[in-house]
């Protein structure tokens, strides 16, 4: 049988009481601990999923329906382009402009081939305000074929526009689940268009 010497008992006796003072707050709430007084410990342990219990998320964000959007906006705006304004003159189409989702494109069709550059240069004026992803890469690349002219997203401005959605989706869950600032929660992107919410001790975040 092992002998302690007395200056040891005590010792050891002492580090058990300390740690049982320290480990108190954990066997009461967050609400209990806020009221004891200035001295007393109130650091609790932070606990994982595992342990503490709580809840994990898996969000997906769809950022093909935001190129859709952008896509669908662009088309819009290259119709209203076309439109006599001031001194600038109409610019027949022979049909509205299509969007291609498939292919991050939209097209359209000039009736007279001879507005075709003039109709390009509207298109570029449209586009003209985005601002350049990467080293001088426009977002939108505008081609003309004859009396044809396509707008086509860059795979850069796609992939940009799509993290920034995935980032304004964070910041949007991160205000729903913890407005405050106070809570233990974990979010962050999975991927390029998926969320992870862990929230431990939180089992209705």
């Amino acid at each position: 049988m092992l002998q302690y010497k007395l200056w040891q008992r005590v010792l050891i006796a002492g580090a058990v009481v300390a740690a049982a003072i320290f480990a108190l707050p954990n066997f009461f709430t967050k609400e209990q601990v806020a009221g004891w007084p200035g001295f007393a410990p109130k650091s609790r342990i932070a606990l994982g999923l595992d342990l503490q219990g709580g809840s994990y998320l898996l969000l997906g964000v769809d950022t093909e329906k935001v190129i859709d959007d952008r896509l669908t906006g662009l088309r819009q705006e290259i119709q209203r382009q076309m439109r006599p304004q001031g001194a600038r003159e109409r610019i027949a189409l022979e049909a509205l402009p299509t969007l291609d989702a498939a292919n991050d494109m939209v097209s359209l069709r000039v009736r007279d081939e001879a507005q075709a550059e003039d109709a390009a240069k509207r298109v570029r004026d449209v586009t003209r305000g985005n601002t350049l992803i990467g080293a001088g890469v426009r977002p939108y690349d505008v081609t003309v074929t004859g009396a044809r002219i396509d707008v086509v997203m860059h795979p850069e401005a796609k992939r940009a526009y799509g993290q920034e959605a995935l980032a304004d989706s964070i910041e949007v869950v991160r205000r729903r689940i913890d407005p405050a600032g106070n809570k233990e929660v974990l979010i962050q992107a999975q991927g390029e268009d998926r969320i992870v919410v862990q929230a431990p001790g939180d089992n209705d975040p």
